[in-house]
């Protein structure tokens, strides 16, 4: 298995088999985004544009397939891989995110990191995360329609040297607010590192238990997985 793909381990009741089955065939990927810009039309943050640097994805294998009668009245069951069924047909950038960075055109974004060197501009990740966010609120939105309250938040963690804190952005009408920081924890220890692998893992359970289910239904409207 590739290293940048984490299998993600079933957390769920063995008194549901037919979930457990589903969520072996998922996998997150990582994914370094450092030149991937906003799309234009997406961005309404009122500071100029920024990036991240590393972003979690939703990406399951090519070969599942997915059966998609949308509201244009197609449907698609081809085995290809299913996240290019997911943008509407006028899309201009054929993306399913809010950048049309080829690499991140076709699986969702979970989760967004921003890297900082020691003594770098604490203020400044966090208000590059906030505008990066805002535009993906934006471009979900348009996707999900008024489904997109459902959505509690979007995750992201800010790294600065050794130290690694979790964010979050939430969504009220156009407005986006950036939540205070929360640390995890640091690369100083041993015990620090294992605290920063079980806040990743939680994260992780987060985006396959709660972001993709919101997604499939709202974003796909898959009416089967196979």
């Amino acid at each position: 298995m590739n290293s940048n793909q984490i299998q993600i381990e079933s957390s769920v009741s063995k008194s549901n088999p037919t979930r457990v089955n589903l969520i072996w065939i998922y996998l997150l990927t990582s994914l370094p985004c450092m030149t991937a810009s906003v799309t234009a039309r997406y961005h309404k943050f009122p500071l100029p544009s920024t990036k991240v640097d590393y972003v979690l994805q939703i990406d399951p294998p090519a070969s599942t397939e997915v059966t998609y009668s949308g509201k244009f009245g197609k449907s698609y069951s081809d085995g290809y891989p299913w996240a290019y069924w997911v943008p509407s047909p006028s899309s201009r950038e054929k993306s399913v995110n809010h950048t049309s960075f080829d690499p991140l055109r076709t699986s969702p974004i979970c989760l967004s990191i921003e890297t900082k060197k020691y003594g770098g501009d604490v203020k400044k990740g966090d208000v590059q995360m906030a505008s990066w966010q805002a535009a993906q609120w934006t471009c979900l939105a348009s996707q999900a329609g008024d489904s997109i309250e459902k959505l509690p938040f979007l995750p992201g963690i800010i790294v600065q040297g050794h130290h690694w804190s979790f964010v979050a952005t939430t969504r009220r009408g156009d407005e986006t607010t950036l939540w205070a920081s929360t640390p995890i924890g640091t690369t100083m220890t041993s015990l620090d590192v294992l605290q920063i692998m079980a806040g990743l893992s939680r994260l992780r359970r987060w985006a396959v238990e709660d972001f993709w289910p919101w997604y499939k239904d709202n974003v796909l409207k898959e009416t089967q997985m196979v």
